[in-house]
């Protein structure tokens, strides 16, 4: 996995599970693992977080991150993102915590280690093929049908994953987000000619 900042990531996995939390990285990042890289402007990451862990996870941050808990709190209730900025390279993190859907529970279930970069033996844990394709469908819908770059992604991973993707998987989980009509196009697209 090559990445534009990867000291920012190891130093995001490592004060995530300090505190005992699950995390996973999805976007572009994951849509680019399994698919056609891309250029990114920031790091989306899921996180698992309860009530009782604010004040660690503000703790373990503090080092390496530029971050408010007010910002955290925010985004636990409102289960909205919030951003954290790596402090030595500036990297953005958009931190999405996690909410009790099937998208979420899949994407933090089926998460799968990945060597952070070649001849290390640091691992970071990155969205499945199978669920990053259903999340950027759910990005791609939420821009009216008009992402590009979302619908790009999709076919990408698709179409470098082939058969090695769990389709039933994939309609199950199309079929409990109301994806199902964009899943079929996707498969259908992403067919050769």
């Amino acid at each position: 996995m090559e990445i534009r900042d990867a000291r920012a990531l190891s130093d995001f996995a490592r004060a995530v599970e300090s505190v005992g939390l699950r995390y996973v990285v999805g976007g572009s990042i994951a849509a680019g693992y399994f698919g056609e890289p891309r250029a990114t402007l920031d790091i989306d990451v899921l996180i698992e977080v309860h009530v009782n862990d604010l004040d660690r996870l503000t703790a373990a941050f503090a080092e390496h991150f530029l971050m408010t808990r007010d910002a955290l709190c925010d985004a636990f209730e409102k289960h909205i993102a919030f951003n954290a900025y790596h402090r030595a390279s500036f990297t953005k993190f958009d931190v999405y915590v996690a909410v009790d859907d099937s998208l979420d529970r899949a994407q933090l279930e089926r998460r799968q280690p990945k060597l952070l970069l070649e001849g290390s033996d640091e691992v970071v844990y990155v969205t499945s093929a199978e669920v990053i394709v259903l999340r950027k469908l759910a990005w791609f819908r939420r821009s009216n049908l008009t992402s590009e770059l979302q619908w790009r992604d999709v076919l990408g991973v698709i179409k470098q994953q082939g058969s090695r993707l769990d389709r039933n998987l994939m309609v199950e989980l199309a079929a409990a987000t109301g994806l199902t009509y964009l899943l079929r196009r996707a498969f259908e697209e992403s067919e050769p000619a």
